[in-house]
């Protein structure tokens, strides 16, 4: 995530109760009561009390690859990637947030009968290295309490695929921590970019046989480390990712573009049916000598001028992350912003990227969006420039194209632990309440279920 607004108690709508069937190696945990005081009815139709059947025109555990600007199943029929980020594990409690409030397949199959097809799941370098024992937030999953970090993803992989919920794994960052990695790069002195290599074909051997696990998010939010708008002039190639050469000048020590091919090329040897996905880079050069700024990864017009290109083809995908003027002010937002307004400049980062045609085509998908449930106007508003005019714009851009999967951020109805966070408070961010039990806000999750894939029983 860019940059978490603070977390503070939400003013939503009432939450309503969510009810998933536990598997046989999770123990039930009763769901929670509805407030004692009268609240009024969601409109949203109920969840069913057993995972939602998933749609006949998509295979969940099912080797992926692309065509085109589409990601498919083995018999070519497209696969939306309807997301929602589980986060958690790429932090110091070295695990998915919410295990000590519900069972972890209880987790799981709520992810599914809301309507999801996929989980991203964050994870560090210093998990995969150090692999520790985990005893603490475990409450609701005993059976997992002083297994390693590796085993407890293990667990909640098998889950997945229990679930049918398809899984992509996320590298956030090197050392275990909160939100991207503050150097804008994919390795640190401590964890080299041979070591984010050697960790991630790890990770790809370990899952090779397990269909559940469909993609690679080779590194969470790219972006640079300096001033501002005259970084172009104070060394771009030197300050965090950038994406090709400059000025006919290229670094391979911070070419994203590059990096993400030698990890890419080294997963598919080790795993040939992996989709390879690409974040952006939060800067890129414009014509004139300008920097064009955008959010950290979410910046993808290198890659219509310079593409990666793996030495498999048909497993490519880019990826950006979108947030709205809640996030923190950015220099595009203008007082008299549009609908219009918003798609052009969802368009210029990395819609664009779906008009792609030939060899170098390649689908997008949005990884991270979020909005905060602190009311209506958070979701929905005709406000310029505001949070809820930035999120209408993008769930009507992204029902425009269906071709394009998307990650919400996040399931997670607490924080989870971290430099900037203190665990267990109401994550504003998330679609769960507290409890873990209850979405946070029906009006939220109902735009998420207009465009969720169809479901055909």
């Amino acid at each position: 995530m860019a940059g978490p607004a603070p977390s503070r108690t939400p003013t939503a709508t009432p939450p309503f109760i969510i009810t998933a069937v536990p598997s046989a190696s999770s123990t039930p945990v009763p769901a929670a009561t509805a407030p004692p005081t009268p609240v009024d009815t969601p409109t949203e139709t109920p969840l069913p009390t057993t995972p939602v059947a998933l749609p006949t025109a998509v295979t969940p555990l099912d080797w992926l690859h692309t065509e085109g600007t589409r990601v498919v199943d083995a018999q070519g029929r497209t696969v939306t990637l309807a997301s929602v980020n589980w986060y958690g594990a790429e932090g110091p409690d070295f695990i998915p947030g919410g295990l000590d409030k519900r069972p972890y397949m209880d987790i799981l199959l709520t992810i599914r009968a809301l309507g999801f097809n996929s989980v991203r799941l964050p994870f560090s370098n210093e998990l995969v290295e150090r692999d520790p024992r985990v005893y603490e937030h475990l409450t609701a999953n005993k059976e997992l309490v002083g297994l390693r970090a590796l085993d407890i993803m293990d667990a909640i992989v098998n889950g997945a695929r229990r679930a049918g919920i398809m899984v992509i794994l996320d590298d956030h960052r090197s050392a275990a921590g909160w939100s991207a990695l503050g150097n804008g790069l994919w390795y640190t002195p401590q964890y080299p970019e041979a070591n984010w290599i050697a960790d991630w074909v790890a990770l790809a051997t370990r899952y090779r046989d397990n269909p559940a696990v469909v993609g690679a998010d080779l590194r969470n939010e790219p972006h640079s480390n300096g001033p501002g708008t005259e970084i172009l002039g104070l060394g771009y190639l030197r300050q965090g990712a950038t994406w090709g050469p400059y000025n006919g000048v290229s670094n391979p020590a911070s070419d994203w573009r590059l990096a993400a091919e030698r990890a890419g090329n080294a997963i598919l040897q080790a795993n040939p049916r992996l989709l390879i996905i690409v974040e952006g880079t939060e800067i890129y050069p414009n014509a004139n000598g300008t920097p064009d700024i955008y959010w950290w990864g979410a910046n993808l017009r290198g890659a219509l001028d310079y593409p990666v290109r793996l030495d498999l083809p048909g497993h490519l995908v880019y990826s950006a992350h979108e947030y709205g003027p809640r996030m923190h002010s950015q220099r595009w937002f203008t007082p008299t912003m549009t609908e219009q307004d918003w798609f052009n400049v969802f368009t210029a980062h990395w819609g664009a990227l779906l008009a792609g045609t030939g060899p170098d085509a390649a689908p997008v998908w949005i990884g991270e969006f979020g909005t905060p449930h602190y009311g209506p106007s958070s979701i929905e508003s005709s406000v310029p420039a505001s949070q809820g005019q930035w999120f209408t714009s993008l769930i009507t851009y992204l029902r425009q194209h269906p071709e394009v999967g998307w990650g919400f951020w996040a399931i997670n109805g607490t924080v989870s632990g971290g430099a900037n966070a203190r665990y267990g408070l109401p994550e504003a961010y998330g679609l769960l309440a507290p409890d873990w039990t209850r979405v946070a806000d029906p009006l939220l999750m109902s735009k998420l279920r207009s465009i969720e894939p169809v479901v055909s029983n």
